[in-house]
């Protein structure tokens, strides 16, 4: 009995089929909801996922499939595809595989985001390797509150970076504790390199970018 419970157990993926949440997405029809259940059963995401739509100004509408998210203290972590549909012309530029009209643009990955806060205000933000928690936190909470340390000419830019739009943070030089935060704005945004030197968090360049993808984003360097 031991053995057909733990055989059941492995064999269950291969009859499983997901489970899609239609709610949030409009003007599919029957068989672009066939085509991405089985995609998303194709890629493991056996249990019950949302799909979300993302308009970008120059790349088509992404379509993004996600499991519910698992909460760990100030760490949320989930499973996500992203799709499109290839006869938007810049789909089948980044991918190669799929089913009827769609194709995966990224394949089944785990995301995660970390919750910062400042009395109400809160935002959740994705981190790279070799960055703590507490470094984080102190850069986050210093655009919030304007407190960037920084020179005379790119004293403006920091008083009007919107930490609502802070994307992520990631490491230049773990040594020297040197940190590119992005700030997402939709259609452009920009990246600031920090510095965290003495309690204080300086500004000390970054640039600023247009488009809504890297390839297509024309950056305007600055430093100060």
């Amino acid at each position: 009995m031991k053995f057909l419970s733990i055989a059941l157990g492995v064999l269950a993926p291969w009859f499983a089929q997901a489970q899609v949440d239609w709610t949030s997405v409009s003007g599919l029809t029957d068989s672009d909801k066939q085509d991405i259940t089985e995609i998303t059963t194709q890629t493991s995401m056996y249990i019950s996922t949302t799909i979300s739509e993302i308009p970008t100004h120059m790349a088509g509408t992404f379509f993004v499939i996600r499991t519910p998210a698992h909460i760990n203290g100030v760490r949320s972590a989930w499973h996500e595809i992203t799709l499109c549909r290839k006869s938007v012309s810049s789909c089948l530029q980044r991918t190669n595989w799929g089913i009827g009209d769609w194709r995966v643009v990224a394949e089944n990955s785990i995301q995660e985001r970390w919750h910062f806060s400042d009395g109400e205000w809160a935002i959740d933000i994705e981190l790279g390797p070799a960055i703590s928690y507490a470094e984080a936190q102190s850069i986050v909470l210093a655009i919030h509150r304007h407190q960037l340390k920084t020179s005379p000419g790119l004293a403006s830019f920091a008083a009007n970076t919107d930490s609502s739009r802070i994307k992520s943070i990631r490491t230049i030089d773990p040594i020297a504790r040197e940190f590119l935060v992005e700030i997402n704005t939709g259609f452009s945004g920009d990246s600031l390199m920090v510095r965290l030197e003495d309690g204080d968090v300086i500004l000390y360049g970054g640039s600023s970018w247009i488009a809504d993808t890297r390839t297509a984003a024309l950056p305007l360097s600055f430093r100060g």
